[in-house]
């Protein structure tokens, strides 16, 4: 092989954006990918400041940034493998912008699904779009992690998220970064990842990190995705999968801030009750959504009950006549009660929901109700 000058490329690519050429910027990148795939595994970790200077010099293009960031993927790799004694002190993630595009990139890695064939008979369905179940990473990243990454690389899927789950433990990124990332680790799929991920999650204390508006945000982008129509198709992101939204609406529910997060906090309780497209919810999500709907309604602040109280009220009633779980109809009736308790006039005023929610007492499958 001939060698490349891995350093003199970075340092191009870490110059003036505005002093550079066009093309000899786009043969720079070129050649530093096959210089990245050439080093060895020390020199990977030796590569990882440079490259986050490389990175912070074209925050402007997204092209090159989402490039440059997938080549970070060996030195991580590699730091994971060591006693966390010996790696490095990456000085460079205090750059608030640097930090964000990597935790970006774990995320996606970790979001990324695993194929039921071959990674590229995979790619070639998404491609078609002929497969319809990404959760939390747009079609247009799915494709460039598959094929600049695990179909240009040796590195195994596996290997990445695993090496990311480690890398994210570590004392480079706080509580805040790290769990909603981890709770896409352990809605994996892959039980080495999972494993890896919920030994992870044990160390941090998840009662003060849902107190955060960074991670309850993420939290909720994560469950509900963006599917917005100003956003191109490709670049929308999915929401979560069943299984991760199992994940999540727990944390939800550990959080104040959440339940009071108006109006998110009602769009994941009704996606979790009435979401299911082709079939009902799992049991188990509108168990766990019917507790969340629980914790909005008695943190509801008064001024908002007049604008979202009917809303959920005549939800609650169609939860009621429609649901096979007398577990979840009983929080129902509960929801109920409290909105009446502390807005009567809402109740009262509107004769018409007042009777709908008699007639719908009946045929509701609690065999009695106490008071």
């Amino acid at each position: 092989d001939i060698a490349l000058p891995f350093d003199d490329l970075v340092a191009y690519l870490s110059s003036d954006s505005s002093q550079r050429n066009i093309i000899a910027t786009n043969f720079a990148m070129v050649y530093l990918k096959m210089a990245v795939n050439r080093l060895n595994e020390d020199d990977r970790i030796r590569a990882l400041p440079l490259l986050f200077n490389a990175l912070r010099a074209n925050m402007a293009d997204k092209n090159l940034v989402d490039q440059i960031v997938l080549l970070t993927i060996g030195g991580w790799m590699r730091i994971s493998q060591l006693n966390t004694e010996k790696w490095p002190n990456l000085k460079e993630l205090i750059d608030t912008p640097i930090r964000a595009h990597i935790l970006q990139f774990f995320t996606d890695v970790l979001a990324f699904p695993y194929p039921l064939g071959k990674l590229e008979a995979h790619v070639a369905a998404v491609e078609a779009r002929q497969v319809n179940n990404l959760s939390c990473i747009s079609v247009n990243t799915y494709l460039r992690i598959a094929k600049d990454l695990f179909m240009s690389t040796s590195f195994s899927i596996t290997a990445a998220k695993v090496a990311i789950v480690k890398v994210l433990s570590s004392g480079y990124f706080n509580d805040m970064d790290v769990l909603p990332l981890l709770t896409i680790g352990v809605a994996n799929g892959c039980d080495e990842v999972e494993f890896v991920a919920e030994s992870a999650m044990r160390k941090i204390d998840i009662g003060e990190a849902v107190k955060e508006r960074q991670v309850v945000d993420k939290l909720y982008s994560l469950y509900l995705g963006n599917a917005s129509k100003e956003i191109p198709r490709d670049e929308q992101l999915p929401c979560a999968s069943v299984q991760l939204k199992l994940r999540i609406l727990p944390l939800l529910i550990r959080s104040n801030l959440a339940a009071t997060t108006f109006p998110l906090n009602i769009k994941v309780a009704f996606d979790g009750l009435f979401g299911g497209v082709s079939m009902p919810q799992p049991q188990k999500l509108q168990q766990l959504a019917a507790e969340f709907l629980l914790l909005l309604v008695r943190n509801c602040p008064s001024n908002f009950l007049p604008t979202f109280g009917p809303i959920i009220f005549s939800s609650l009633r169609k939860l009621i006549n429609n649901c096979e779980y007398t577990n979840v109809v009983a929080i129902a009736y509960q929801c109920f009660g409290l909105i009446g308790r502390n807005v009567p006039k809402l109740i009262t005023k509107d004769m018409a929901l007042l009777q709908e929610t008699f007639d719908a007492i009946p045929s509701s499958r609690l065999p009695r109700l106490s008071y």
